[in-house]
Parts: C-alpha cells; sequence; structure tokens
C-alpha cells in the first residue's frame, strides 16, 4: 500500500508541477508538456519546454511566458513588455523560411500566461554559451553541448542565410541577433527568433530600402528594447537611420562572443558611459582584439564591426568567405539540399558520404546527418546507397541511441527484398546488428531478415550468408539456432543447384560445431550428411570434413557404434569415386583408419572390462568353495580333441583376465563400470541372506508352552534335514517354493524376520527345493509373505506400526500437512464470515452476493482439505495415485492462486475505487436503512476511530438525516443542522457530550467529540499498518505450498523406486 501511495504522490506531483505551467491556456488542450529544455527572448524571459502534439504525438517547443515575472517592473512598463512579446510572435508566425523558427500553433494568452508551440528545439545559442542564469533546468545537464567548430561554421552560415532572406526577400531589419534570438534545433540547425523589435523597411521608387528606427533610451526597461551588447552604434548612439548593415554589425558580434567563451566584447550592465567608450575602441581596434577567432575569419569580423556601415559585408558577401569552404559545411549544406536534386545525382552523392561523416563529431552525424538519410528509406531504389553511411553512424552508437535514432530505418529496410544489395550490405554487418539490437527485435526483425537471405535465390547472398553466420553464431541463442538457423542451412544445403553454395554450406556447419553440444550433432548433423544428393569431390571433402572435426572434438565425439554402424558404411562406397585426386584418397582413407582404430581399440577394452566383471561377479556370488561343489567338472578340465580345442576358444572368458587401465576407458565405459561397482556395492551391504539357522526353542519360564511354535519348530527342521540327503539326481536348477508352505502361519512369538532369515538361509544352502516324500501339516498362513523384502515402510506397516507413529517419524508426511492447515484456515474464515454479520466484506455486495461468496470459499476450504488428506493418506500408504493426484490438484490450487494474485495487482485501481463507491453508497444510501449495512458501519467506524467515508461531512446529505418525520425536516433544514451515528463518537466522551456533538452545522466537522478522520483514509492506514504480516503469511503459504508439490513428487518416484525393487 505505501508503494502504491508513493506512486500516487508521484504522479499528483507531476501533473501539478506541468499543469502550473500553463494554467487555463489553450495550448494545453492540443499540447502534451514534458520538461524544460532552455530559455530564449530578450532577457531569457520565454521557457521553453519540450512536449508533443496529444493528437499526432509529433514532437514539439512549447514556449511560455509567466506573467508573474512582470511584478518587478512598474505598472506602466507591463503592458509596454506584453505588447513587444506579442508583437515578436505574430511577427515569427508569419515568416516561412528554413533558417527561420517555424511555429506550429499561435500566441495564446491566458490570465497567468502568454504560450505558442513550434518545432522541437534542443537549447538556445545563450544556454550553449552556458548563460543559463534563468534556466531552471540547463540543457547542459542533459545532453553535450560543447559546440563543435563545424556547429559553429554552418550555424554562422545559416544565420547569414536567414538575415539575407530577412533582407532581400521581406525588407525586414531584425535589429537584436544576439544568442538569445537564435535558438538550436534537434537536427542541430541555428533558428533565427526575437522578432520583438524587428523593423519593415519602406521600398522607395528606385529600388532601394529605408527603415525608421527609434532612439535607445535609458528609461525604458532593457527587456523592451535591443541588446546594447550587439547593437550596432548607429542605432545605440545617435538617431540616424538602420539599414542592413546594422543585423551584420550584431553578427560580427555575435561571432566574437561565440569564440570568446559567450562573452561580448561590451558588456553593457546599464552603463552606457562604459558602452560609448568600447565603441571608440572598435575605431582603433588592434590585431590582438580578434586574436580568439580563426585567422580565416579575422578580417572579415573587423569589417564586419566597422564603425562606417557602408563598409560592412552583406549577408550574401559573408557566405561567400573562404572560411566556409570546408568539406564538413558543404557536405550539411548538400544535405539540406537534397530534396532538389535527382536520384543519379543523390546517389553520387551518398557513395562518397561514408569517408566524410567518418570524421563529422558523433552529435553531428546522429542528430544533423541521419534526419536527412532517413528520408531516403521511403524509396526503396536509394537505400543501398544509404545503408552504407547509416551502418557506419550505427557502430559509434549506444544501444539507446540506436534504437532511438537508427533502428526504425534499418527496421524498414529489412523487410525490403529488392534490390539484393540491401541484403547484401545487411548481411556483412550482421554482427554489427545482432550487437546493437535487442533480444526481442533481433527474433522479429533480424533473424527473419537472415532466414529469407538465407532462402534467396541468388546465390551471392546466399553464400555471403553462410560466410559471415559463423562470425557472430554465439550471439545467437540455441533455440534459434537449433529449429531456425540449421535445419534452413540444411535444407539449402540439399536443395540448391550451385556446388558452391553447397560447398559453403558445409563450411559453415563444420564452423559452427563449437557452438553446438553433442547430441545435436549426433541427431542433426550426421543424419543430414548421408541426405546430400552431389558425390563432387569438394562436397565429399566438407562432408569428410564435418566427420573429422567430430571425431577428434574434445566436446563432441562420435560413439563407437554410430562409427560402425552408421559413419563406416556411408564413407566406405565414397572411397571409389572417381572424381578424386590422391590426396583427396588417401585423407579420406586416413580418416577411415583412424575410425576403425577407434571402434577396435574401444571395444577391446570394453570386452575386457566385461569379462573381468563378469569373473569377479561370479567369483563373490556363489564362493569358491560352493563353485566347485556346484561346477566340479570345470577345474583341470583339458579338451579331448583337436575340434574341441578350436571351439574350446570360442566360448566363456578364461579364468585370468588381465585388469584394463582407466586412462584407455571411454567416458561412456566409465559411467558403465561405475554403475556396476555402485550395484555390487549395494548388493555386498544387504544384509546376509544366510545367516546362523539356530531357532531358539527355548521358553519363557512361567509361561505355557506354545504348540504352534513347536509344531512349526519341528516342520522347519524335518525340511532342513530332508534338504540336505536329498540326492543330486533329483535337484532341479529352478529354485521353488514347496507346496506344503503355502499355508503357514506365525504366531506373534516368532518373529516374522527371523522366519524370513531362516527360510533364505534354507533355500541357498539347498539351491534347490524338492516336494518332501510326506506333506508337514501347518496351521494355514494367512500374513503377507516376509521372504519378499519389503522396504522400510512396509516393515513398518507389517509390524503394526500406528498411522500417527508412521506420520511423525516421515518429514515428507509432515511437510503435506500444509493443504491440511490452509483448509482449515479457509474454512475458518469462511465459518467467520457466515457467523459475523459486521464483516467489512460484506459492505461491498449485496446480501446475496455476500453469502454466494461465503459458499464459495468454504467449498474451496473443504476441497483444499480433502486434497490435503488425500495427500497424507497417499504418503502413508505409498500409493502412486493418490500422491499424483495430490500433485496436480495442489498445483491448479497454486496457479489458481498466481492468477487470482495477478489479476488483483492489475486491477488495484478499480478494487479501491470499488470499496471508495461501496462505502460511500453505504453512508449516503443504506445505512439506518438496511440493518446489516447499519451494522457494518458502525463495527467499522467504532474499530477503525473513524466517521464517514471522507468524514463526517458525509453524514449530511444521507439516508440516515432524510428518514426523519417533515417537521424534523423542515427544522433541521432551516437550521442546517444534521445528526450524525453515535458510532463516530470518541469513546471517551459521555452519552450526553456525545449526543450534543453528533448534531452538526453546514458541512464543519464537530471537532474534539467524534472522529474527523474519514473511514477511507483510515482503511488505508489500518492495512499499511498490517502489510508486511499479510506478506510473510503469503510468502509462508507460497513456501508451504511449493514444499508440498517437490516433496510429493520425491514420494511418489520414491515409492515407484521401492516398487520396482520389489519386483
Amino acid at each position: 500500500m505505501d508503494v502504491f501511495n508513493k506512486l500516487k504522490s508521484t504522479v499528483t506531483n507531476t501533473v501539478s508541477q506541468f499543469s502550473g505551467v500553463l494554467p487555463g491556456n489553450p495550448v494545453t488542450r492540443e499540447y502534451e508538456v514534458t520538461s524544460q529544455t532552455c530559455s530564449a527572448g530578450p532577457g531569457l524571459m520565454w521557457k521553453v519546454y519540450h512536449g508533443f502534439k496529444k493528437s499526432t504525438k509529433q514532437e514539439a517547443s512549447i514556449f511560455v511566458f509567466e506573467k508573474r515575472l512582470l511584478e518587478k517592473w512598474p505598472r506602466e512598463n507591463k503592458e509596454v513588455i506584453l505588447e513587444s512579446l506579442k508583437h515578436g510572435v505574430t511577427q515569427l508566425t508569419k515568416l516561412r523560411h528554413p533558417q527561420i523558427l517555424t511555429v506550429q500553433h499561435p500566441l495564446e494568452e491566458s490570465r497567468e500566461s502568454l504560450a505558442f508551440a513550434t518545432e522541437p528545439v534542443l537549447s538556445s545559442l545563450s544556454n550553449a554559451l552556458k548563460n543559463q542564469e534563468t534556466a531552471s533546468s540547463p540543457i547542459g545537464q542533459k545532453k553535450e553541448q560543447k559546440l563543435f567548430d563545424l556547429e559553429i561554421k554552418y550555424g554562422l552560415l545559416q544565420v547569414a542565410e536567414g538575415l539575407a532572406f530577412l533582407h532581400s526577400d521581406v525588407k525586414l531589419l531584425h535589429r537584436n541577433i544576439s544568442p538569445e534570438s537564435i535558438l538550436i534545433n534537434q537536427q542541430g540547425a541555428w533558428k533565427i527568433f526575437g522578432f520583438d523589435f524587428c523593423v519593415h523597411g519602406d521600398v522607395k521608387q528606385d529600388g532601394t530600402v529605408t527603415w525608421s528606427s527609434a532612439e535607445y533610451s535609458q528609461y525604458l526597461p532593457s527587456i523592451v528594447q535591443p541588446d546594447l551588447d550587439y547593437l550596432a552604434p548607429e542605432i545605440g548612439l545617435t538617431n540616424s537611420s538602420p539599414s542592413a548593415s546594422s543585423d551584420m554589425f550584431s553578427l560580427g558580434m555575435l561571432i566574437y562572443a561565440i569564440y570568446n567563451n559567450g562573452k561580448p566584447f561590451i558588456s553593457y550592465n546599464g552603463d552606457r558611459n562604459y558602452y560609448i567608450k568600447k565603441i571608440s575602441e572598435l575605431k582603433n581596434m588592434q590585431k590582438t582584439f580578434l586574436s580568439s577567432i580563426p585567422s580565416g575569419l579575422q578580417d572579415l569580423v573587423k569589417m564586419m564591426l566597422h564603425s562606417t556601415p557602408e563598409l560592412r559585408p552583406d549577408p550574401h558577401q559573408f557566405a561567400k568567405v573562404d572560411f566556409f569552404e570546408d568539406v564538413g559545411v558543404k557536405t550539411l549544406n548538400y544535405l539540406d539540399s537534397l530534396f532538389q536534386w535527382d536520384k543519379l545525382q543523390k546517389s553520387q552523392f551518398y557513395k562518397g558520404l561514408p569517408p566524410i561523416i567518418q570524421n563529422f563529431p558523433h552529435r553531428i552525424c546522429l542528430f544533423r546527418v541521419m534526419p536527412c538519410l532517413g528520408k531516403e528509406f521511403a524509396n526503396s531504389s536509394m537505400v543501398p546507397f544509404v545503408l552504407p553511411a547509416v551502418l557506419q553512424v550505427a557502430e559509434s552508437c549506444t544501444q539507446q541511441e540506436y534504437m532511438t535514432h537508427i533502428f526504425q530505418y534499418l527496421q524498414t529496410a529489412m523487410k525490403m527484398t529488392s534490390p539484393v544489395q540491401i541484403l547484401l550490405i545487411l548481411m556483412q554487418k550482421m554482427e554489427l546488428l545482432l550487437k546493437l539490437t535487442p533480444a526481442e527485435e533481433v527474433k522479429t526483425d533480424v533473424l527473419p531478415m537472415f532466414y529469407r537471405a538465407l532462402e534467396s535465390d541468388v546465390q551471392q547472398i546466399q553464400e555471403i550468408c553462410l560466410s559471415v553466420l559463423p562470425t557472430f553464431s554465439g550471439l545467437i541463442d540455441y533455440s534459434a539456432m537449433k529449429n531456425a538457423v540449421l535445419p534452413r542451412i540444411k535444407r539449402t544445403c540439399i536443395k540448391t543447384n550451385f556446388l558452391g553454395v553447397r560447398v559453403n554450406s558445409l563450411v559453415c556447419i563444420g564452423k559452427l560445431l563449437d557452438s553446438l553440444d553433442k547430441w545435436l550433432v549426433l541427431d542433426e548433423i550426421l543424419p543430414f550428411l548421408q541426405e546430400i544428393p552431389s558425390r563432387e569431390p569438394p562436397v565429399l571433402m566438407g562432408i569428410l570434413g564435418i566427420y573429422k572435426i567430430t571425431l577428434n572434438h574434445k566436446k563432441l565425439g562420435i560413439p563407437k557404434d554410430v562409427i560402425a554402424t552408421k559413419v563406416v558404411p556411408f564413407l566406405m562406397p565414397l572411397t571409389i569415386e572417381n572424381g578424386l585426386t590422391l590426396n583427396q584418397f588417401n585423407t579420406l582413407f586416413a580418416v577411415l583408419k583412424d575410425m576403425i582404430s577407434r571402434v577396435e581399440s574401444e571395444h577391446r577394452l570394453k570386452i575386457e572390462q566385461l569379462n573381468a566383471m563378469s569373473q569377479q561377479t561370479s567369483t563373490m556370488t556363489t564362493g569358491p568353495s560352493l563353485q566347485e561343489e556346484i561346477f566340479p567338472s570345470q577345474k583341470n578340465t583339458e579338451p579331448k580333441t583337436d575340434l574341441e580345442a578350436i571351439f574350446s576358444t570360442l566360448g566363456s572368458p578364461k579364468e585370468t583376465v588381465t585388469s584394463p587401465t582407466a586412462g584407455n576407458l571411454s567416458l561412456e565405459d566409465k559411467q558403465r563400470l561405475v554403475k556396476q561397482q555402485e550395484t555390487m556395492q549395494r548388493f555386498i551391504a544387504q544384509p546376509s541372506l544366510i545367516p546362523s539357522t539356530k531357532v531358539t526353542n527355548e521358553l519363557p519360564k512361567n509361561k505355557p508352552t506354545d504348540l504352534t511354535d513347536a509344531l512349526l519348530q519341528s516342520n522347519l527342521n524335518e525340511m532342513k534335514l530332508f534338504s540336505n540327503t536329498t540326492s543330486p539326481a533329483v535337484t532341479s536348477n529352478k529354485t521353488a517354493l514347496p507346496n506344503n508352505f503355502s499355508g503357514l502361519s506365525l504366531q506373534p512369538q516368532l518373529s516374522s524376520v527371523t522366519w524370513n532369515q531362516g527360510m533364505n538361509q534354507t533355500m541357498l544352502q539347498t539351491n534347490t527345493w524338492t516336494q518332501p516324500t510326506q506333506p508337514i501339516m501347518s496351521p494355514p498362513f494367512t500374513g503377507p509373505n516376509p521372504a519378499f523384502g519389503l522396504g522400510n515402510k512396509n516393515q513398518n506397516i507389517l509390524t503394526h506400526q500406528s498411522f500417527s507413529q508412521n506420520l511423525i517419524s516421515d518429514p515428507t508426511n509432515l511437510s503435506l500437512l500444509s493443504p491440511i492447515v490452509i483448509g482449515l484456515a479457509i474454512l475458518a474464515l469462511a465459518i467467520w464470515l457466515l457467523t459475523d454479520p459486521s464483516a467489512y466484506i460484506s459492505v461491498t455486495q449485496d446480501e446475496a452476493s455476500f453469502k454466494s461468496g461465503i459458499y464459495v470459499l468454504l467449498a474451496i476450504g473443504i476441497l483444499i482439505l480433502i486434497v490435503g488428506i488425500l495427500g497424507c493418506c497417499g504418503a502413508c500408504s505409498e500409493s502412486q495415485c493418490l500422491l499424483i493426484s495430490f500433485f496436480c490438484t495442489l498445483l491448479v490450487v497454486v496457479a489458481a492462486e498466481i492468477a487470482a494474485g495477478a489479476w488483483a495487482y492489475t486491477n488495484k485501481t478499480e478494487l479501491e475505487n470499488l470499496v471508495k463507491v461501496s462505502l460511500q453508497k453505504t453512508i449516503q444510501e443504506e445505512y439506518g436503512v438496511i440493518n446489516s449495512r447499519t451494522i457494518t458501519i458502525d463495527t467499522i467506524q467504532q474499530e477503525l476511530k473513524c466517521c464517514g467515508a471522507n468524514g463526517p461531512a458525509d453524514w449530511a446529505n444521507s439516508q440516515f438525516n432524510n428518514k426523519k418525520a417533515k417537521l424534523d425536516l423542515s427544522v433541521s433544514s432551516v437550521l442546517e443542522h444534521y445528526e450524525i451515528p453515535a458510532s463516530c463518537c470518541k469513546g471517551d466522551k459521555d452519552d450526553v457530550v456525545c449526543k450534543t456533538g453528533r448534531i452538526g452545522k453546514g458541512t464543519l466537522p464537530i471537532s474534539g467529540i467524534i472522529h474527523e478522520v474519514g473511514c477511507i483514509p483510515k482503511m488505508y492506514e489500518y492495512l499499511e499498518s498490517y502489510l508486511t504480516i499479510v506478506i510473510i503469511i503469503i510468502a509462508v503459504i507460497a513456501l508451504l505450498e511449493v514444499l508440498g508439490l517437490i516433496l510429493s513428487l520425491i514420494l511418489c518416484c520414491a515409492v515407484q523406486f521401492v516398487n520396482r525393487y520389489k519386483a
């Protein structure tokens, strides 16, 4: 709950922060404001925010002027400032030029602000030059703001082009070219802004243009006059008419400030005498004055700052200086004018673009070059020329930059099938694409493009796909390699008509073997080699190379049975192919000999090991003395004839076998030997099957003689005596129980284990069972036969161990008690809700729905209880059926709980609103009308110490106050009084004070007598205080359920193992 409150608080603060920027301004109806990016305009009064248009989601910048900033000026100046700002925006809206800031939404005025929207702006030149005194969140904290030389050069050229447009086409004089009036958009282009002090010219009949201008006044606020730091002297000092050269003087001052770390030459600061002094210094300008400016621009700036306007260069002359004849400047200029070129000119330009942009700063490539290149992806014929430059920019990008600025264009190119050069270029940069593209987009865009290229009919594309695939195979996940890449390579290799593609497919598979596992190679790769229809020597060498790599690979290897049954029969016929050269033939036979020698050595070693193990097992099982008695003719037996001597070597192994060395064993043989040794150790560790045959015949003193025990002992002794005297001629090799032992019954005085050991001893001593000549009479045997080697659990049951003892002795059974505990808890909760009329949950439902929900909860509790009982019964009785049923049902319950929790989490807002609305509805409409609702609300208010849903005022218009007589209604309406339930009173107040305090007036709560906090806030506070306990309980229940699932599976597997051992 605390997390929800924090999230709610964060969202509320964010909304309130940005709603305070444009309170009531019509711009907010169409644009969504996010964050401030910079400040601009005269005095940096305009705050620039990033945002987007709500209808189209198009990015934009919203300029805001807050009228509260005018409070520091006198009243007579406020209107002048507002009119100046409005005039500048109105004039900007009328202008359309690439070097003029584009307005997307006109100026809107509200009581608190002025606002308008433009194209996305990254920063003002003033902010970029570290002049950010009024910017609340400087752009420099977000992005690198160092201005590169290329940016400055091209930016100055763009400003000059904009001034040329204003002077020649519009006949407009800007009069305030300064860092505050130059904005940098997202692509890095410099745009002219701040037309607050512009002046329109008068065109005379001879074509000349004159401009009129007011003299600079010290008595007006600086915000309504041009910046004197950049203003031409003919405007700032004299009352002479300005000209286009006045803007060029301002541009020269701007150049000086840019190369002087943002510091202007004059720095007026309200001192007019200082301004006059600095202007006079310009007349005697020294070389050192321009030392910070590049040498190629010093002479031009000196002319621009000349005191005589006629000697200053115009914008066209400024743009033709050699300083701007730079490859980077020309490249950026060409990119801006590409829309005027035909496809041939564009293709030639794009071919030479990669080596040029290689020297560009990364920010210029990303924000200036990429948008121009991205426009060409709409034309598929131009994509092959653009792709190399785009991929070169991508190499220096982070993944976030790549996904934001580049992937959207490459995503379009990946879906193109023509021209084929697109796939070729993308395949060559496949490693880069997989490195920068997230895994989800790799699956949806990159790999499908690779699959299409691999299935292409163009030989060159297929070969380059196969050649580049091993270089990035480590970046492809295993499932995609197994289920998508390998099947396509196999299909291409089998169906292609090009020998080069088939050979490259085999080479590609050979290089991919390192990234594949052994079983995938054995199941998919090796069988596929036999399906290749071609038998050309290059193909055969490719196949042989895969076999050789797999055979000698430490991780892979080929088992000897696969070599003997599949590989050698396949390779042997290939040796007689006529197209093989001598070297190829020798290579093929060398691999075959290596395989055959491995099969020979490994299988010989296996046979020797098996023979040694068989001999060892036989010796340990029968023993030397018993073996001599059973097989007396096997020792010292010599073949009587030559034929017998020949066939004697083909039978059983000899007595003495050399023990093999472990170093020559394969992994499979070592695993087999370990299993055999473990089996032998378990066999040796079993209780002795031939214990002492002595049976105690002595009976305890002072006790009666047990005739049944005596008769049984007599029968056993006779059986032993008879078996010891049985003739070998009638001995059978098959062990069987005598017929007269099928009905024996044991008395409690004779242990079943002792009886079992005695019978086993007799069986092994005689080695056979024969039917005695006379039947042995004995009582019928009704219990289970103890000779079948039951496990510990069965012995416990057979020895009449109680259910409770078996349950406690096994921790697995104790862990399966968790469903019973959970079922009992749910049953208790359902019974409490059914019997308690004041349950809180009844507030949100009607009576029928509430009881229906309780009955459903009751049924769930009974079901879980039954499942838990069945699980414990299955554990105690070792029933696999019950255990599996318990596991499946508990798994369904856990899945249902997870689904319910996920639904509640995703719909938490709706649940909160449901509780609020239901509680308010109950207080307003049902309190005092429905008895159960009245009891519930009273209980909530008393226990939570609250009143009303949101406060005591909720009772003013409730049904509780409207159920009185008409007389009471009329009186209360006149006095504006209303009653509050007694449950709202504090516990320490007596009835008289409480009754008095429960009469409210208007909507004001009665302080000190009743609870003044609403029940909804109290509920949240109550839930937050117990949130940790609830989470711990849920975690414990989940842990018990998961533990029950795991242990039920373990017990089920153990039961299956015991049953198999019994069999």
